[in-house]
């Protein structure tokens, strides 16, 4: 069988017999982005994202993959809330998810007046507007902090659910052996 990742099928059949990837997704999507956001944040902050990378990377390509990490970070939370957002259910959330989104958005199209060509008679040279980059990304940054708060209302990152009541659950497996044998 075919395998997605570290998708296990095992996971996929709930206790009632429905199939359900919600372990598998939050696994594999919601994890997977919340990896690249942190490591985009790094590479927008300082331009690389290992430390080792400091020492041989050039100021040219370091102002590039700073510019290119905030482009990057705030496409990685757009895409993030596109495949969390059908889970966000608790009241008044999916507007307030939505409104992120449109805050990214606005965002996104002031991040290329943070780079700036300079004209010099061996060529151009990029730089960065190191006030702008930096308040662009502190507003990325309290957006994603914004994004996992609402994800974790939803128990969508650390589950809240008090423990099940062990009568209740006895309860239904006795039920359960009585009508389905």
């Amino acid at each position: 069988m075919a395998r997605f990742g570290n998708y296990d099928p095992s996971n996929s059949v709930s206790e009632t017999g429905n199939w359900n990837v919600a372990r598998s997704y939050s696994q594999e999507i919601v994890m997977e982005h919340y990896r690249n956001l942190i490591q985009l944040r790094q590479m927008a902050r300082r331009g690389h994202i290992e430390f080792s990378d400091q020492f041989v990377l050039s100021p040219e390509v370091v102002v590039i993959a700073k510019h290119n990490g905030l482009i990057w970070y705030a496409q990685e939370i757009l895409d993030m809330i596109t495949d969390i957002f059908f889970a966000i259910k608790k009241k008044g959330n999916p507007e307030k998810i939505l409104s992120l989104k449109d805050s990214i958005k606005n965002t996104q199209k002031v991040i290329p007046s943070a780079l700036k060509t300079i004209m010099k008679k061996e060529g151009s040279i990029r730089i960065i507007n190191e006030e702008k980059h930096y308040r662009i990304l502190e507003l990325l940054t309290e957006i994603h902090e914004k994004m996992l708060f609402l994800l974790n209302e939803d128990d969508l990152i650390y589950y809240t659910k008090e423990y099940d009541d062990p009568d209740e659950i006895k309860r239904q497996i006795m039920e359960d052996v009585i009508n389905n044998g």
